[in-house]
């Protein structure tokens, strides 16, 4: 085998290497953007909370807004299960 076969080889060889750290690094990415999102969406629930629902640990009952934030981090969380089931 001569030189020009072992150059075109290696540079295949850098090639698929090279793709392959791509894909991973874009994988990567996908799914650092989509835990950003929940990160986000579980924050913004968070402060339609008020701060005595936050601390009440009597166990009263939630009512109107409390009991709307509390539905959509219920929400929340079946779409994060729903995205592990999937991965």
């Amino acid at each position: 085998m001569n030189a020009e076969f072992w150059v075109a080889f290696s540079t295949g060889i850098v090639a698929v290497i090279a793709l392959i750290t791509s894909l991973a690094g874009a994988a990567k990415a996908r799914v650092k953007a989509i835990e950003d999102a929940y990160i986000t969406r579980y924050w913004q629930i968070l402060d339609r909370f008020p701060a005595d629902a936050l601390v009440a640990l009597d166990g009263t009952g939630c009512a109107g807004e409390e009991l709307k934030a509390v539905r959509l981090y219920l929400r929340l969380c079946e779409d994060e299960l729903e995205r592990v089931r999937i991965l």
